[in-house]
């Protein structure tokens, strides 16, 4: 719960502002995504680090609970929501935007991508993953998916990070917070 709450949630506000950031230098640049670079590269930079935090949290996990790291995300994967929806795939996107980022080329099958090229800025982001997830009309990171599908990274986000709280929760870690917010989104309680 401690890397949850001191690396997995700082790291997801950064990657909101950074976000934020990339909407706000998108609508300058009257919707040029060449003229917001600089802030789509951060916002991509803060994405792979917060999905890095989330999921160092399956080793951990796994160490405390003598399980192996892919047993914990197969019992934290239906545990993200987004909403009242499970977030289908969504620890495993989040896995391999953290793989992609350290590794850039990706060989294990298992991943929904292929290298760190399938993590990129797309404009706009109406339409595409579910309704209301994400920004409405505007720039944002996003998963291109062996199969075709964009994910929004602004929906795997919150949905991982309430997956993780209802599993250690469920595990006896204790929480000594009343609300939390991710994203934009309140994932707890």
């Amino acid at each position: 719960m401690s890397h949850l709450i001191d690396n997995a949630l700082p790291a997801a506000a950064d990657y909101f502002v950074a976000e934020q950031e990339l909407s706000a230098a998108y609508e300058a640049g009257q919707s040029d995504l060449s003229a917001c670079r600089l802030e789509a590269d951060k916002a991509k930079r803060l994405a792979a680090q917060v999905a890095i935090a989330i999921d160092g949290l399956a080793d951990r996990a796994g160490h405390a609970l003598q399980l192996r790291p892919s047993e914990v995300r197969q019992q934290v994967g239906p545990l993200c929501l987004l909403g009242t929806s499970q977030r289908i795939g969504c620890i495993e996107r989040v896995r391999a935007v953290a793989d992609a980022y350290k590794h850039d080329e990706l060989s294990n099958p298992q991943h929904p991508i292929r290298s760190n090229d399938d993590v990129l800025v797309v404009a706009p982001g109406f339409g595409i993953d579910g309704y209301g997830v994400g920004k409405l009309d505007a720039v944002e990171v996003m998963v291109h998916q062996i199969n075709g599908e964009l994910w929004k990274v602004l929906g795997d986000v919150p949905a991982a990070i309430r997956g993780w709280l209802n599993f250690l929760s469920s595990h006896g870690a204790t929480l000594n917070v009343s609300d939390i917010t991710v994203c934009g989104v309140k994932v707890w309680p």
